[in-house]
């Protein structure tokens, strides 16, 4: 799912929540057991309300006087509807953080998979080079490198292409070894005239 889309639909999620918060509203005031959670919700921030307000102006501390039960009602069935609005955006925001520590995750297995590629790759090669008499060119190179491990300095940029480059020095290199023993065959050919003649 595109980040575009995952937002509408946060969006049309957090729309709907609204609705469902105004039922919780509704609820609130006719149903009974629903009424006495709304008024015990009410009554417990109405609580710490009034004494954190005492302890940041320092005043002395007075009794608390609980709300009536239509203010109680009414503040309770707020509070649980905004609860219920912030857990749904919440909930949204935490997918999406998952949502995005995964791809990146996959991102990163994706890119050590186009290393070890590489890494073969760049191994077939140095063989092949080895098998075209090319050790002293090789042995060469990982002194330059200073890393036996890597043949070949690699270049910053897109893993697909350097594969594509890699495959395509391969091709080049067959080619040379094909005109090499083609030319060693006229070669002998040619030596075999020579003695045929004589």
């Amino acid at each position: 799912m595109s980040s575009v889309a995952l937002k509408l639909t946060t969006l049309l999620v957090r729309q709907i929540a609204k609705p469902i918060a105004n039922t919780i509203k509704h609820e609130a005031k006719n149903h009974k057991g629903f009424k006495v959670v709304c008024v015990r919700v009410a009554q417990y921030f109405h609580f710490l309300d009034e004494r954190l307000k005492t302890s940041l102006l320092r005043s002395k501390a007075r009794p608390v006087r609980p709300l009536n039960e239509a203010k109680a009602i009414q503040n309770g069935a707020e509070i649980l509807s905004e609860t219920f609005i912030f857990s749904v955006a919440a909930g949204a925001l935490l997918y999406e953080s998952n949502r995005q520590r995964v791809k990146e995750n996959n991102r990163k297995d994706a890119m050590e998979e186009d290393v070890r590629r590489l890494e073969e790759e760049i191994s077939e090669l140095r063989e092949v080079v080895k098998k075209m008499g090319g050790g002293k060119l090789v042995a060469d190179i990982e002194l330059q490198n200073n890393n036996p491990e890597i043949v070949v300095a690699v270049p910053k940029g897109n893993p697909a292409n350097l594969v594509g480059e890699i495959k395509r020095e391969k091709q080049i290199l067959r080619e040379e070894e094909k005109h090499r023993q083609q030319a060693v065959e006229k070669e002998k050919g040619a030596i075999d005239e020579k003695s045929d003649h004589k």
